[in-house]
């Protein structure tokens, strides 16, 4: 409640007076620093946490990479990764690995953004939207509309995201004729308000 609230001095005192620092509270703790944007702490608490022989679960370990892009630190990021790997959690954690997909690909590293993606057990609308987004960003616009294209022909439907990002890219290259399909499809799914 109180890492929920960004009283993080509060949740910190109230996490230091348990008998026993679970994977769950310690998640919780490095939770509340990932919410409010106070993510070098969540460097310091995770080595904490190890230090104390408590492993990181799925949960955790997507705070963690979501500091990473937050830090742009992709050599803890890529460190991260490995041990995730390492731990068999991609097999199992779709959600993990489009995290790992968007610190790849905000942070330019756009190769392994997509060797990550490949191998994605269960390839959802937030790994294709982390792909669109990196290539876009990145001034890639061929590769985000190839993206794009692929995600539609596989039946991933696109969110509010995707349609933002790829809005953007037919905007950045003059795509208008794509543009103008997209905006079609924005209506007739009701997003367009």
């Amino acid at each position: 409640m109180y890492a929920k609230c960004g009283l993080m001095r509060k949740a910190k005192d109230v996490f230091d007076k348990q008998l026993t620092q679970n994977v769950v509270l310690w998640t919780s703790l490095i939770a509340g620093y990932a919410e409010h944007g106070q993510l070098i702490e969540i460097f310091h608490y995770n080595e904490e946490m190890r230090q104390q022989g408590i492993v990181p679960d799925t949960f955790t370990f997507g705070f963690i990479l979501r500091a990473c892009t937050g830090l742009q630190d992709i050599e803890k990021g890529r460190e991260i990764h490995d041990e995730i790997y390492q731990k068999g959690f991609l097999d199992s954690d779709h959600v993990l690995g489009s995290i790992l997909v968007d610190m790849y690909a905000k942070c330019g590293y756009l190769v392994e953004a997509m060797k990550v993606f490949e191998k994605l057990s269960k390839k959802d609308v937030v790994s294709w939207t982390a792909l669109v987004a990196g290539y876009t960003a990145y001034g890639c616009f061929e590769k985000a509309l190839e993206c794009y294209r692929n995600m539609q022909l596989v039946g991933v439907a696109p969110s509010r995201v995707t349609f933002i990002c790829i809005l953007n890219c037919c905007g950045s290259i003059g795509a208008l004729c794509t543009g103008s399909d997209i905006h079609l499809q924005v209506t007739l799914m009701g997003l367009e308000s």
